[in-house]
């Protein structure tokens, strides 16, 4: 019998896959693959080369049917979780703050990022911009 080697993967003592020297997991390289991330995207925020990339995707494919058995356990873990947890602290001051005090955090925003994100949770939440 053969033994495939994946160059820039190494097997971590609790058996899971990981770009050698950097320590992110196979497995998040494969769901970002599963979410249809660019190698250009995830090199432009993480310390990884293309070629770190596509071992990880190629040790991905050699084993799919058990890795994407992991995937989909820890997403059904994540949202039986935070089902149980209810509404986020967040959610739960957004709700309670006025029009008038979004409007002030708002306004003490300087990165349009931010501003972008607090609108989004407030449509998320069924309120609009002050």
């Amino acid at each position: 019998m053969s033994t495939v080697a994946y160059p820039h993967i190494a097997i971590r003592s609790d058996g899971v896959p990981i770009i050698g020297g950097v320590g992110i997991k196979v497995r998040f390289l494969a769901e970002a693959f599963r979410d249809g991330r660019t190698v250009d995207e995830l090199i432009e925020d993480y310390p990884l080369t293309p070629s770190q990339i596509y071992s990880a995707w190629t040790y991905y494919f050699d084993h799919k049917v058990e890795m994407d058995k992991e995937i989909e356990d820890g997403e059904r873990f994540a949202e039986q979780f935070l089902a149980q947890q209810g509404e986020s602290l967040v959610d739960e001051k957004f709700r309670e703050m006025s029009d008038a005090d979004l409007r002030a955090l708002i306004d003490r925003q300087s990165d349009s990022e931010d501003i972008a994100w607090i609108a989004a949770k407030l449509r998320e939440l069924g309120r609009k911009l002050p």
